[in-house]
């Protein structure tokens, strides 16, 4: 029956079998995370000052605090780009015709997501670690960077390995999932 009655819905069903209801979402998601990724620095900046680091703290401390918030300031930068990018990706993640299209979009986001938190962790861990040691003359201080405390010297070793880690874990589950979809798909067809 080719009523308009019983075809009314149609329209609505081919957004959702092509994918379009879950990337376009997903990019508004990607894009938000990008601007806090911009706007973070700014917000810790203003939290080290209303916390009297600046007034209280000794010059090498205020000297390695400025340095350690240019490094994640640019870290910030980075990862604007990194998921501003990913967000303009997201259009290819799959064709139409597939019968999987939530799925790359969710492996999508983890892979994202894993590189993101890796390439974070190994650099801002690192150069906040080596700034704290070369300014501060230890491991104390850096309990300012959320998520993040001094490891010392190991730092230097500890978070670049680390990040990598996790690029390579995040990497892997989202090719095991896309790896997934496209046997299905294939299989289908």
């Amino acid at each position: 029956m080719e009523n308009k009655f019983f075809t009314l819905i149609k329209p609505y069903l081919s957004y959702i079998d092509d994918g379009k209801l879950y990337k376009q979402p997903f990019k508004i998601l990607y894009q938000i995370i990008a601007v806090i990724m911009l706007l973070f620095p700014f917000a810790l900046l203003y939290q080290l000052i209303d916390s009297g680091v600046f007034k209280y703290g000794t010059g090498g401390m205020i000297c390695a605090f400025i340095l350690i918030w240019l490094v994640i300031t640019g870290a910030g930068w980075l990862s604007f780009q990194l998921w501003w990018n990913r967000a303009a990706q997201l259009k290819t993640t799959s064709v139409e015709g597939d019968d999987f299209v939530a799925t790359p979009v969710v492996s999508n986001l983890l892979q994202t997501f894993g590189e993101w938190l890796g390439s974070y962790i190994a650099v801002v861990g690192f150069l906040a670690t080596l700034i704290a040691l070369l300014f501060m003359g230890g491991t104390s201080g850096l309990d300012f960077i959320p998520g993040i405390q001094s490891q010392g010297i190991w730092g230097l070793v500890y978070f670049p390995v680390a990040g990598f880690v996790i690029i390579v874990f995040f990497r892997w589950m989202a090719e095991l999932m896309r790896a997934l979809v496209a046997i299905a798909n294939n299989t289908r067809k």
